[in-house]
């Protein structure tokens, strides 16, 4: 990033802090954008709360996606690095979110989802993240590319522990909406499941187990590609639509790489003459496939599960329009490339942008150094007038009281052994009461950035905390391996093919900037369209993919966010559509 988080040359606008469409600072400070997210997130928990409303809270953050960036306070303090850095800055304003709600009351009637979009940017090398266990990163279908960080935390009702049964981020739709006594409209295919079973009742197996997990990068017919029509199967037997299923504890690659995510952003695939299939919960590093002879029974009755699977799935599909082939948007690479003007130009007056508010003084704001020795003992590092290590210790047995603490019974008191805690049967059922909800959603997190798997560089104890309060997901799947089909999957319950957002799987443009002339389908319900209709606050911090915007911001309430363009800074004057309930 050099002397500047900002990039002088044009290529990029130095771009913006938005609350809902008004500039408020651009370009926008970095070192001081965790605290304002904070500040906004308590005030709006405090809100909801205080006037009884149910409320849903959207954080999607800016970290860990490059270019990183700190504040001074978390500068040089991990071992890992910038990156590292940058994970523990998140892991501290995911803790100030947490106690928010705590102090607010409001701890026993929040359930509380992390996971990530994708997998680590590995091409980054040491500015992206870690896979861990798994095969390849970022735009790759191999586990490391899907298979994310997963936590759901609900004091009282889900029982802390460990969970293998496999889900997925699009599941989080029903499971909220069902908890919120919401009914899934009858009209589409939904492919996520509710995971409350799973989350509460003892044994339950994943609800995927007998629908499979589909993995799309590109379209399904040469008609759906539009303008990409190179990227259809039926044209180009190099760049296929599907790439792989996992059939319960069996993943079939019908598709495959033969770079990595290390040297090349998307690789491109190519089709296996024999599908490639794994037993994917003892080989999670997909390196020992079943050997066609060898295995010749397992194989062959596993292919033909997987064949059958994806043949019914093909078929539930209807024929859209491909919004990531429909490219930019002519009038806005017009005015300047950009949907916002640029500090420290101040010309454009279009009212089709809001007004532009510039700060030069940001252009050359304290930027973290990348190369440089960690300094984990410098007092001068400081939230509050606390070191960062004396801090992070003192909010990890805070945290561990909040998490962990529950009603003692008199026998526990006079043995000093705790009982077991039963989850409770969820509030919606049991009383009619519609729960708040937290959507952590982490930009380019990879499985072992985060201690509670295992990360030896990074302390993330408000994320452990939660972890260790709920249930750890050790099979969470993300909908694409990539940003913007992943991201309306959370919020539609719904495979991105369906609307017409499976990426392209090479060449061509794989998600939204802040020019792309493309959107969510308006006959798509969003999770925050359906929640405000049942009485629910709902608000959106962080950042956001550019989608057009619907006719009319319907039940807006408040947006502080950013569109990523290369960075996870620049922003759109289109409001994400989906986000337009928030």
């Amino acid at each position: 990033m050099g002397k500047s988080a900002w990039r002088k040359d044009g290529a990029f606008p130095p771009l913006p802090l938005v609350h809902t469409t008004s500039v408020i600072e651009q370009p926008v400070d970095l070192n001081t954008l965790s605290k304002r997210y904070a500040k906004y997130a308590d005030g709006f928990i405090a809100n909801a709360t205080a006037n009884k409303k149910p409320w849903l809270l959207y954080l999607a953050f800016q970290h860990v996606h490059i270019p990183d960036f700190v504040s001074p306070e978390f500068c040089m303090q991990s071992r890992r690095g910038l990156f590292g850095d940058a994970v523990e800055e998140l892991d501290w304003l995911a803790g100030q979110v947490i106690g928010s709600v705590n102090q607010h009351g409001a701890r026993e009637n929040t359930i509380t989802f992390f996971s990530s979009d994708n997998g680590p940017w590995t091409i980054e090398h040491l500015a992206g993240g870690s896979a861990g266990p798994f095969r390849d990163g970022k735009g790759s279908v191999w586990e490391g590319g899907v298979r994310e960080p997963g936590i759901v935390h609900w004091p009282g009702t889900i029982l802390p522990r460990i969970e293998s049964e496999p889900v997925a981020t699009y599941d989080i739709f029903p499971t909220v909406l069902k908890l919120a006594g919401v009914p899934l409209p009858a009209d589409r295919e939904f492919d996520g499941k509710d995971m409350m079973p799973l989350l509460t009742t003892p044994g339950a197996t994943s609800a995927h187990d007998a629908t499979c997990i589909f993995y799309w990068k590109g379209c399904s017919n040469n008609k759906w590609c539009g303008v990409h029509a190179e990227e259809s199967p039926l044209v180009n037997k190099a760049t296929p639509g599907l790439w792989a299923v996992r059939c319960a504890r069996y993943k079939t690659h019908f598709v495959a790489t033969n770079e990595s995510c290390t040297v090349h952003y998307m690789p491109k695939g190519y089709y296996q003459t024999t599908p490639l299939i794994y037993r994917i919960d003892e080989d999670p590093s997909e390196r020992f496939p079943l050997d066609p002879v060898l295995n010749k029974q397992e194989f062959d009755a596993q292919l033909k599960i997987a064949t059958e699977a994806v043949t019914k799935h093909i078929a539930s599909l209807d024929e859209v329009v491909n919004q990531i082939g429909r490219g930019e948007d002519s009038r806005i690479r017009q005015n300047g490339g950009s949907a916002f003007c640029g500090c420290p130009n101040q010309t454009f007056t279009s009212s089709a942008k809001p007004s532009c508010l510039c700060d030069p003084a940001n252009m050359n704001a304290f930027v973290c150094p990348s190369d440089r020795t960690p300094n984990f003992t410098t007092a001068a590092t400081r939230w509050g007038g606390e070191t960062s290590d004396v801090l992070r210790r003192r909010q990890l047995s805070t945290d561990a009281v909040f998490f962990h603490a529950s009603s003692s019974s008199s026998s526990e008191e006079k043995t000093g052994q705790k009982t077991e805690e039963h989850p409770k049967q969820p509030l919606s059922a049991a009383a009619g009461a519609k729960p708040n909800v937290i959507m952590f959603f982490v930009d380019d997190s990879g499985y072992g950035d985060w201690g509670m798997n295992g990360s030896p560089s990074t302390q993330t104890p408000h994320v452990d905390a939660l972890a260790a309060g709920g249930a750890r997901f050790t099979q969470w799947y993300t909908a694409h391996a990539i940003c913007t089909p992943s991201r309306a999957a959370l919020m539609t319950g719904r495979l991105p093919i369906r609307y017409g957002l499976a990426s392209t799987s090479s060449g061509g443009q794989s998600v939204f900037v802040c020019r792309s002339d493309m959107g969510l389908p308006k006959s798509e319900m969003t999770m925050a369209e359906m929640l405000k209709k049942e009485g629910y606050r709902t608000h959106m911090i962080g950042t956001y993919r550019r989608l057009k915007s619907k006719a009319a911001a319907t039940g807006l309430d408040i947006i502080r966010s950013q569109c990523t363009y290369n960075s996870p800074f620049s922003l759109s004057l289109s409001l994400l559509r989906f986000l337009l309930s928030l």
